[in-house]
């Protein structure tokens, strides 16, 4: 009978105990299902300008980089759309008046108009008088300084893109310097520093990374656009070079008509 006792009482301090721990496991439970559901204890900021804050001193570096890149891919784009427009619009212009024989109003077409296309036709203008190898000099010489601002701003482009993961790569071993002295100072009881400075690292390398990719790519894209325009102001001057040899000045005109009342002369 005690034993039977015994094991009620037993019994009974179980079932107590049971009842006892289940609210405090529901409302633990709960508290970290909120924690968890909420900001709880941690939050994990993604904002561009926490990242920025993040990365450090060598995102100061680096946003500059990001400014100066979409600035040049901003001002070449249209740059380059308006000189090609343009050059198609002087072309047809001056095709008519050369076709017309209307030589200084080409000239003073070629004065007024802007580009580096009417800056070479009217170095063929000038030197048609000349001869062919001075008038080809002449003409490669004014399209060299011609083509000089269609490549503008692409040297700076291109450093850039060559600049920007170093600076990414400077920053992440700073982030890491930052993290190693803080894991020999503090040890490994406060891993939040730790974190930081490895953040920064991350951070700056991704950074450098965003900003150099379109670079490349763009002075890629621009170089081959200049290289387009130029082989097409190229076949449109000797276009234009082989209208102006067709057409006949006064002087030829003059001599033509030298020559043939000569030889009428000479058959009488």
């Amino acid at each position: 009978m005690r034993a039977g006792l015994l094991q009620a009482a037993v019994g009974e301090m179980t079932n107590f105990a049971t009842n006892l721990a289940a609210p405090a496991d529901e409302g633990l439970a709960g508290g970290l299902a909120e924690g968890l559901s909420t900001e709880g204890l941690i939050t994990v900021k993604t904002s561009l300008a926490d990242w920025i804050i993040q990365g450090g001193f060598m995102m100061i570096p680096i946003l500059l980089c990001a400014i100066l890149v979409l600035a040049i891919i901003i001002e070449r784009t249209f740059s380059l759309r308006r000189v090609r427009r343009e050059s198609q619009i002087f072309t047809e212009k001056i095709t008519r008046i050369v076709r017309a024989n209307k030589l200084m109003e080409a000239k003073v077409v070629c004065e007024n108009s802007r580009g580096p296309l009417p800056a070479i036709v009217k170095a063929a203008l000038l030197a048609r008088a000349q001869s062919a190898e001075e008038s080809r000099l002449a003409v490669e010489e004014a399209a060299e300084l011609a083509v000089r601002p269609l490549e503008r701003y692409l040297p700076a482009l291109g450093t850039i893109a060559t600049v920007s993961p170093l600076l990414g790569l400077l920053g992440t071993v700073i982030g890491m310097i930052k993290s190693s002295n803080f894991l020999a100072t503090a040890g490994a009881a406060n891993p939040i520093g730790l974190i930081g400075g490895i953040s920064e690292a991350l951070i700056t390398t991704a950074a450098g990374l965003f900003v150099a990719i379109p670079a490349v790519v763009c002075h890629s894209w621009f170089t081959n656009k200049v290289n387009t325009i130029m082989l097409d102001m190229e076949a449109q001057t000797n276009d234009i070079i082989d209208l102006l040899a067709r057409v006949k000045t006064p002087a030829k005109r003059q001599r033509l008509s030298v020559r043939k009342n000569d030889g009428e002369s000479a058959r009488q």
